[in-house]
């Protein structure tokens, strides 16, 4: 789902303007996202114990990166060193807050992930549809001083890092524990689980010209 031109989003650091927050209503409207996490079934959840690696777990996965200037994602392969109770998920994880190599940086890679981000916790939780998974980072700025394009960059990168691994179909993101997600028309921080429906609303995120309020600049798209 792509939105026109008119809904291109220019954001600022604090509060993001009607354009994003009408894009992200049209998402979750438009693409058949209807759960949220504060609708989730709380009761449905089970710890996600068979999720542990198996023998036929694979050892290589994707995990995704910035490139064309922080306006896109691009996935690059990864060989996964397993060890005793660690899912492919918390292993692609790691790979991903570590960052590009010097080899992938002198190629153009880059990330939104700030160098020195931690991962607090990685909690799935298995649903009737597959599994969600819950990831706490630190290292980030507040939710509240967040700019938006940056949220949309980490959110991106984490969640096409781990949908499809370990059954995970959706992904929620906090930071220090806090919910670390986009803003509603009345300013409030949402709690909106990601998956690729959400991503396609994130088309054209663009941060304002300085001195400006409606020249784009710093732009970026989820999917292609």
């Amino acid at each position: 789902m792509r939105f026109p031109a008119a809904l291109t989003a220019l954001v600022s650091r604090r509060r993001a303007p009607a354009t994003l927050l009408l894009a992200a209503s049209l998402v979750g409207a438009g693409c058949g996202a209807a759960e949220t996490g504060r609708t989730e079934s709380r009761e449905s959840q089970k710890p996600a114990a068979s999720l542990a690696p198996s023998a036929g777990a694979p050892t290589r996965t994707t995990v995704y990166f910035l490139t064309d200037r922080r306006a896109v994602p691009l996935g690059v392969r990864r060989k996964l060193t397993r060890r005793p109770g660690a899912t492919t998920a918390r292993l692609a994880l790691e790979e991903l807050v570590a960052g590009p190599n010097t080899t992938e940086r002198q190629r153009g890679l880059t990330t939104a992930i700030p160098a020195g981000a931690r991962i607090r916790s990685l909690t799935l939780k298995t649903y009737p549809r597959g599994s969600g998974a819950f990831v706490d980072l630190a290292g980030l700025p507040p939710a509240d001083d967040a700019a938006a394009v940056l949220k949309v960059r980490v959110i991106t990168q984490v969640a096409r890092t781990l949908i499809g691994l370990n059954d995970i179909e959706r992904v929620w993101l906090r930071v220090e524990g806090r919910v670390w997600g986009l803003w509603d028309m009345g300013g409030n921080i949402r709690d909106d689980p990601i998956d690729y429906n959400r991503l396609r609303g994130f088309f054209h995120i663009c941060s304002a010209k300085p001195g400006t309020e409606a020249v784009p600049v710093d732009c970026f798209t989820a999917l292609p």
